[in-house]
């Protein structure tokens, strides 16, 4: 499942693409060709005039082909950012760098471009498909298609949710990469331009020219002395056109993660968001302090398996910067649910055993030993970008945004007003709705234990059958127990003890046992097939529920789906992935076992 970087070799900073025999950018100014973007790319395209035509919090839709070095992308949303402006950029590339080139990328650049900081620490994985990122506090949203390019247009035409105001054609050079300037894409482009998009290419080549007049944009050559002799720039008068309104305010019932990160991500598009519940902040699952965000994965390719992926590398990026997050990494070690066979094939699919991927690495006993700080004897996956999350924190500073509003509900909110979306994020309790009788979910109760440990135990999260935390200076969190039917709390403390205890007694004959101090309980709120619900279920009423042990990795992708769906802009998902979360496949599968309700929910 894992794409092979590019092969490059380096002229000074500058990558080279031996594959093809072209470099990623001109540097005529020696300005590490910063000068050249806005030259040939920037200022023909007209970002900042089109920008500021906009109303205030509507984003600018620029595409690109090529994202290469990401120094179009850095730099236009730098000069957005800086104006006020809102950006997506939306751009695809076949051939996306290893973190390794990304590091070297950003040494160059990061003093004058801070946004490579974030690429370089958190870099695209090398997986085909979307990846979504933000930046600037949600003022920058970036979305990269890993893949052919025609392949990528096609599925952001078969969404029809997306418009683009500027595209910027940046590809190898027409003779090196014909595939990328053809009459097919440059077709592509047109579907998917809104009226009076423009198009700025560094290429004069005729050919070029043509395709794009014959896809309906007016094309003229600009001349780029003294550097060059001249680029190609073009506008569709035409296009195609989509309504850009949005439904507001919008109403979120449920004030825990679930509803937290949805209520974040729909302010940062500028929706006004009253989020409501019948308890305080971060109640029922939400309550936990001591949660983990890690890559719960399967390696077979299947559709859960990309959704899996998809959120985790989402949610690991989404969530740096807020309170209640502490990027610790996690080791996971072969247990029952990941036997050594399961492990070896999870790094096969994701590229854990090469240098390549950043985000999985697959350890043999004695590095994962020195990074544990404590004795294993095997194999392990090593999750740097994982994270220890104190929900309650976390839930807090995600409500904390001017354009939303949070109070304490006396009853739970079922309909919504005329033409206004009201999402439940209200786990179990969705259920207790009689048109949504009909969801196959429960509640399954789990426990976590606080011990001291002393200077015993191991330095870092450890997930194996069950999980070790270590917090604090000399705690240690046990945990987490999967009642189906809840347990006495000293159960579950036994529970949680016995399955962790080697990690204090494996390298002492006469070791102190820890002491235990205190518990959490909480509920989980799960699906019949362990896969979260999301999704319309009626006019203007969604779900968002259902996480499980998840809801740390799912919550957030989860968010960026419904947002995107509510505000009409592309949805970083594979739609096999989508599926899965689709209330009615509820109503299906029941449907097939001869059950029928009076009340559907309609096919979305």
């Amino acid at each position: 499942m894992s794409i092979k970087p590019p092969d490059l070799t380096w002229q000074a900073d500058q990558p080279f693409n031996l594959a093809y025999q072209d470099i990623y950018y001109s540097d005529h100014a020696r300005d590490g060709g910063c000068t050249d973007v806005v030259q040939f790319f920037l200022e023909p395209a007209q970002i900042a005039e089109k920008a500021a035509r906009l109303p205030r919090g509507q984003r600018l839709v620029v595409g690109e082909l090529g994202f290469g070095s990401a120094l179009n992308f850095a730099l236009c949303a730098q000069h957005m950012v800086q104006a006020g402006h809102n950006l997506h950029f939306i751009s695809f590339e076949k051939h996306p760098f290893s973190p390794d080139q990304w590091r070297k990328v950003a040494l160059s650049r990061h003093h004058q471009l801070p946004i490579y900081n974030s690429l370089s620490k958190n870099p695209l994985p090398l997986l085909p498909g979307w990846h979504q990122r933000r930046f600037a506090n949600g003022a920058v949203k970036l979305s990269v298609f890993h893949g052919e390019a025609a392949a990528g247009l096609e599925d952001l035409h078969r969404q029809n949710r997306q418009r683009v105001d500027a595209w910027l054609l940046d590809g190898f050079a027409p003779d090196r990469n014909p595939d990328l300037w053809s009459a097919d894409i440059c077709s592509a482009l047109a579907a998917l331009s809104n009226p009076g998009a423009t198009v700025a290419t560094f290429t004069a080549a005729g050919q070029v020219r043509r395709h794009l007049e014959g896809a309906g944009f007016n094309v003229r050559k600009q001349s780029q002395a003294p550097f060059k002799r001249e680029s190609l720039v073009g506008e569709i008068k035409e296009g195609n056109p989509l309504d850009r309104s949005r439904a507001a305010p919008v109403d979120i019932h449920g004030a825990g993660l679930a509803g937290a990160t949805l209520a974040r991500h729909l302010a940062e598009d500028n929706f006004e968001v009253r989020v409501s519940d019948i308890k305080p902040p971060a109640s029922g699952g939400s309550q936990i302090t001591c949660a983990l965000l890690h890559g719960r994965l399967l390696g077979n390719n299947s559709p859960e398996a990309l959704l899996r992926v998809q959120a985790y590398l989402y949610a690991a990026d989404f969530y740096q910067g807020f309170d209640g997050v502490e990027q610790t990494g996690v080791l996971q070690t072969c247990a029952p649910n990941l036997p050594p066979a399961k492990m070896a094939r999870i790094s096969k699919a994701y590229g854990g055993a090469d240098d390549h991927q950043a985000w999985i690495q697959h350890l043999p006993p004695p590095k994962a030993s020195q990074l544990a700080g404590t004795n294993l004897a095997e194999d392990a996956l090593w999750f740097p970008h994982a994270a220890v999350v104190n929900m309650p924190a976390l839930v807090a500073d995600l409500l904390n945004h001017p354009n939303i509003t949070t109070r304490i509900s006396s009853t739970t909110h079922t309909r919504s007003e005329a033409g206004q979306p009201l999402i439940l994020c209200t786990a179990n309790a969705c259920q207790q709705v009689p048109e949504l009788s009909w969801l196959e979910i429960t509640n399954v109760w789990g426990q976590l234990d606080l011990y001291t440990r002393g200077n015993r135990g191991p330095r870092l999260p450890i997930i194996g059958n069950g999980y070790y935390v270590p917090v604090q200076q000399s705690g240690c969190v046990l945990g987490a127990t999967y009642e189906h039917q809840p347990w006495f709390p000293s159960q579950a403390t036994q529970h949680n003890f016995d399955n962790n205890a080697h990690f204090f007694i494996s390298s002492q004959s006469s070791p102190a046992l820890p002491r235990w101090q205190s518990r959490q309980r909480a509920p989980r709120c799960v699906s019949s097939d362990r896969v979260p619900v999301v999704g319309p279920v009626g006019d203007n009423l969604w779900l968002s529920t259902a996480f499980g042990s998840m809801g740390t990795s799912m919550a957030p992708l989860a968010a960026a789906l419904i947002t995107g769906e509510l505000g009409g802009s592309l949805i970083p998902f594979d739609p096999a992935a989508l599926a899965l979360l689709r209330p009615q496949r509820f109503l299906q599968r029941q449907a097939r076992r001869g059950i029928r309700h009076r009340a559907k929910s309609p096919e979305r």
